[in-house]
């Protein structure tokens, strides 16, 4: 048997564009318990974007990740950290993928990376000193060392 030549007319595979990558952005929330602030979540969030995709909405896309991040975090009893008893990684970053798509106004965000969570109780934060160091090792570009010289 030989092999088949190729067939004028076949279906040309479309190949998708390459994705786009967002850096890291660090992320903040406070966390809400009986109308009382208990502490903040940190969290590292990196998303890798269609390229193709336009956004229509021309509000900078830190701003949008920042809301989308408090919308889900604020309130939220699935998210109600210390207090809750496991947390679903899958379903936030899921609810955090939907949010800015929403906002976005298209299906811009085609995975969405964590790469930490942290909760810093409202006791251990006494200072900004205290929140620029968890800030410093939370930041990718400082190397994951705090100078507490700055």
């Amino acid at each position: 048997m030989q092999p088949s030549e190729p067939v004028e007319g076949e279906m040309q595979v479309k190949e998708e564009p390459a994705p786009v990558y967002y850096p890291p952005q660090l992320l903040v929330a406070p966390v809400v318990n009986d109308n009382k602030s208990v502490g903040y979540i940190f969290s590292n969030i990196s998303l890798e974007m269609d390229s193709s995709a336009k956004p229509k909405s021309k509000v900078p896309l830190q701003m949008v990740m920042q809301d989308a991040y408090l919308s889900l975090i604020v309130g939220n009893p699935k998210f109600n950290f210390p207090y809750t008893s496991q947390f679903e990684l899958l379903e936030f970053r899921a609810g955090l993928k939907s949010r800015i798509n929403e906002a976005m106004g298209t299906e811009l965000v085609r995975s969405l990376y964590v790469s930490g969570i942290n909760f810093l109780g409202k006791d251990e934060a006494r200072t900004k000193q205290t929140l620029k160091s968890v800030w410093l090792q939370e930041t990718p570009e400082s190397g994951g060392s705090a100078d507490e010289s700055k």
